[in-house]
């Protein structure tokens, strides 16, 4: 065998062997792109109002990538990007009386108020996810405009027909999300 012959062999067997070491770490490799942040404060305030824990994620993973001082160009503030109004209305309704914006940025009250906000668009809009995850983003008052004057069916099927391209791009990324949280982590 020439050098040449050598030198090719030892550079396949490495190929090889760095296949079969991402092929048995693909999970961890996955988990590290995915990753389950706020964990504990997500299954307890998910569970409290009956919401997915992994939707939860898909929501706070596609919104402020786990920053809990996030702040978006339009206002929305903290991990689950919540809008000042929308958050001054959550805390009347949950009679919290000292409530101020800063505390928007604290992870466990964030995940309260976006946990608490997704439970009471559920109920508004039946469960429906599409109908839900577009009324998160473009507000509930919008979802019904489109719904009222045919502008969207709220179909998964007809995403590409919502008529804000911001929220059309939110709902299909927290679906496609939420899915990739559910293959890595909810047979654990």
């Amino acid at each position: 065998m020439g050098k040449g012959q050598i030198t090719l062999l030892i550079f396949m067997t490495f190929i090889v062997l760095v296949a079969i070491i991402i092929y048995l770490n693909l999970d961890l490799i996955w988990k590290m792109l995915y990753p389950l942040k706020y964990e504990d404060l997500v299954f307890k305030y998910a569970d409290f109002f009956d919401n997915d824990p992994y939707l939860v994620t898909a929501i706070i993973y596609r919104e402020s990538r786990f920053n809990p001082k996030a702040i978006s160009s339009k206002g929305a503030m903290g991990l689950m990007q919540i809008m000042p109004d929308t958050a001054r209305w959550i805390a009347k309704n949950l009679r919290i009386e000292n409530f101020k914006l800063e505390d928007l940025y604290k992870p466990e009250i964030n995940i309260y108020f976006g946990n608490w906000y997704l439970a009471n668009l559920s109920e508004e809009f039946e469960g429906n996810l599409i109908l839900i995850l577009a009324a998160y983003n473009a507000g509930r008052g919008n979802v019904k405009k489109w719904l009222k004057n045919n502008e969207w069916s709220g179909k998964v099927h007809q995403i590409d027909q919502i008529p804000f391209p911001e929220t059309k791009k939110f709902v299909s990324s927290v679906l496609n999300l939420y899915q990739r949280y559910l293959q890595l982590y909810e047979r654990e």
